[in-house]
């Protein structure tokens, strides 16, 4: 796995236009437009590439820190989680990381325009095992993974926290068109910087 380089721009907003489309919601890119350093999106400084031998891009993600204008302060513990935080520590011996101490800035980045050439779960899980290696400053990260994503049972099989939601299409009248346009037939990606 390789941080993306500015030369990578061009393939990277293809790769993620092409594998993108193939889910519902998933972000249109525009050539170029992760090196403008856009408020809102990833800069593309934040992606990491799985590659080919041939250098062809194979999965790809920004591993997004938003801690610039969005943190999460631990005030406390409540339920399973208070029983768990004194013995906490030892937690990094079964793969899962350490709770952070009341007063403390949760230090996370949010696997954000993820994509995997053809839904391959053996490329999806090389990519998430590289993960550690460039980003180990980060305890955690959030991944968002709708029902009906082809590789949500890739991530099911990892040391992991869910968080059940649903998805809603709300708009103005003037929008009801575009709504009436979503198609039920195409798996639904979440994108969780994006909230």
């Amino acid at each position: 796995m390789q941080q993306a380089r500015p030369e990578d721009a061009d393939a990277l907003a293809q790769f993620l236009n092409e594998q993108g489309r193939r889910f519902q919601f998933f972000p249109t890119v525009a050539p170029n437009s992760f090196l403008a350093n856009v408020p809102g999106q990833p800069a593309l400084e934040d992606f990491y590439l799985l590659k080919s031998a041939q250098g062809d891009i194979l999965a790809c993600g920004a591993f997004w820190n938003q801690a610039a204008y969005k943190q999460y302060l631990v005030q406390g513990y409540g339920g399973f989680f208070k029983m768990l935080a004194p013995v906490s520590r030892w937690q990094p011996l079964v793969g899962m990381p350490a709770l952070p101490k009341p007063g403390e800035r949760l230090r996370f980045f949010t696997l954000s325009y993820w994509v995997v050439k053809d839904d391959d779960p053996a490329l999806f899980r090389k990519f998430l095992d590289g993960i550690p290696a460039v980003a180990a400053t980060y305890p955690f990260y959030l991944v968002g993974v709708h029902e009906t994503h082809p590789l949500r049972p890739v991530l099911q099989h990892r040391p992991h926290v869910s968080y059940k939601s649903r998805v809603y299409t709300v708009g103005w009248p003037h929008q009801q068109p575009m709504i009436r346009n979503v198609n039920p037939d195409l798996p639904v990606y979440l994108e969780c910087g994006m909230l």
